[in-house]
This record gives structure tokens, C-alpha cells and sequence, in this order.
């Protein structure tokens, strides 16, 4: 039997549901953990962001790990926040309780946490269940790059010194997060423009908004690093990299065929033989 933990309540975005509906494509039996009561029986279960508060108030305690370690349940974590030197300096402490259980295995998000830690990249892909329960509008993309997160606030200063630059040279409309926008509003928005840009935050990855604007089909224009540029090689075909802005080209890319979560899972399930 399979155990997942998150958090389906959360609707400010998708990534939680997404997780649960693309591993209950794949799998038959998949069953919410809220507790270590619900470990009987389990011999693989998934932690779909280890950092999110709700998903880490059930796992991170000695009693839980240590059920998980006695029934050698092997344990998948999805990360989905820079871990070392973060912004947020308890990210250290969740993970020195994540290197607890005895048979792991996590896919992190930032680059450079990969490197160290030895883990393959997360990649957040939004699930087919969106194709049937989320339906776009119909429009005519915009030829201009749109913007859309959190510009005004200072929790991420590079995002907002490379914003206030790229617009003294690209027509960008920049919209500042709006907490009571619901994703389909949000995904309908990001839709009607042909670029969507995707700076740089607290890490060095791929952020949702990557794959949003994937899904919408336009095209991301995605800040990166060197090191990101070998990590990503799959998505350099899929989007316009930069590295400075003085770099940065507008061109037509013809994106290629959709990939959902479901894909990526089944690549990473097959190549650690989780399947």
C-alpha cells in the first residue's frame, strides 16, 4: 500500500493536489497519512514538501521517522525550497531530521543543494488532472511579457533589482500577487501572453511559475545559472534562458509536446526502481 502526506486542504496553489492526483494516476491504492497510526501496512510512502508547515507537523517527530524506520518503509520526498544557506535558516533543521529516515530518497529543488546533497532535481510539473478540471479560455496571446508574484514586498531583493532593469528594456506588464486571485484566475491570466517571465527568487531552480507557463503553452523566459543550465539541459528547448539581462533575446520557441508530473514521476519511479 501507498501513503502520501499533503496537505489537500491548501487552495492557494495547485502543487499540493497535483502531487496527490498524479501519484494516484499511477498508483491503485493510495492512502492520506495524518499521523504515524497510518504507517500500518505501508511499504512506500511520499512527503509532497517536506517544508510545507501542515505536511511537516505530521512527519518531523522521533515517533514518526522511527515507525518508518522500523518498517522499513521507503520514504520519497519531494522538496520544494532551497535547503542550505537559506533565506529561511530552519530549512537546515527540517533536514537534518529528513537524513533520520534509514531508507530515503529526495528530490530537492535548488541547484546547489542537488550538488551537495547528492539528490536528483524536483521537478514540478502540473498533473493531467488539470486537462479535465481546469479548463483555459480561449484567447489571442499578447506580444509582450507579463510578470506575475511578488515584486513590492523584500523577501526577494534580486527579483526586484532584475525587474526594475528588464523593464527600461523589454515591454513588460509586471502584477504584483494578489493572495485572492484563484489559480484558474491566475492561469487564465499568465495565458494571454505570448512570454512569461520567470526571475530568480531564494534559489537557484525552477520555480512553479516555470511549469505554469508551460502548461498555459507560452513561453517562459527563465533567469538561470550555469549550474542550472546543466541540470536543465531537458528544458533548455522549452523556454529562453538568460543569465543577464543583457543576454536576454526575445525569440519564437515551437514548445514541444506537453510533459505532466505524472511523466516526470514515472521517469524518476522507473530509474530508482520505486515502481
Amino acid at each position: 500500500m501507498v501513503g502520501i502526506i499533503c496537505d489537500l486542504s491548501f487552495k492557494n496553489h495547485w502543487l499540493q493536489e497535483s502531487y496527490y492526483m498524479s501519484i494516484k494516476n499511477i498508483f491503485d491504492d493510495v492512502k492520506i497519512v495524518f499521523s504515524e497510526n497510518d504507517l500500518i501496512g505501508l511499504n512506500l510512502l511520499f512527503i509532497c514538501d517536506e517544508h510545507f508547515m501542515p505536511n511537516k507537523l505530521i512527519w518531523m517527530n522521533d515517533k514518526f521517522i522511527n515507525k518508518c524506520n522500523s518498517q522499513n518503509i521507503q520514504v520519497v520526498i519531494f522538496n520544494n525550497e532551497k535547503i542550505l544557506n537559506s533565506f529561511f535558516p530552519w530549512n537546515e533543521e527540517n533536514q537534518r531530521n529528513v537524513n533520520k529516515f534509514k531508507n530515503k530518497i529526495q528530490f530537492v529543488y535548488d541547484v546547489n543543494d542537488a550538488k551537495i546533497l547528492n539528490c536528483d532535481i524536483n521537478k514540478t510539473y502540473m498533473s493531467k488532472y488539470y486537462l479535465h478540471n481546469l479548463k483555459l479560455e480561449e484567447t489571442h496571446k499578447k506580444d509582450k511579457i507579463v510578470f506575475v508574484g511578488n515584486y513590492k514586498n523584500n523577501t526577494y531583493g534580486r527579483r526586484k533589482i532584475l525587474l526594475d532593469k528588464i523593464v527600461n528594456k523589454f515591454d513588460v506588464d509586471i502584477i504584483d500577487t494578489d493572495h485572492n486571485r484563484s489559480i484558474k484566475e491566475y492561469l487564465n491570466l499568465i495565458n494571454q501572453y505570448k512570454y512569461v517571465l520567470s526571475p530568480l527568487g531564494n534559489g537557484d531552480f525552477l520555480p512553479m511559475r516555470f511549469y505554469e507557463t508551460l502548461y498555459v503553452g507560452s513561453i517562459p523566459i527563465q533567469e538561470c545559472t550555469n549550474d542550472m543550465i546543466y541540470y536543465m539541459t531537458e528544458e533548455m528547448d522549452k523556454s529562453i534562458f538568460f543569465e543577464s539581462i543583457d543576454k536576454l533575446i526575445l525569440k519564437d520557441i515551437k514548445l514541444p509536446n506537453q510533459y505532466y508530473m505524472e511523466d516526470f514521476m514515472i521517469y524518476i519511479f522507473s530509474k530508482y526502481k520505486i515502481l
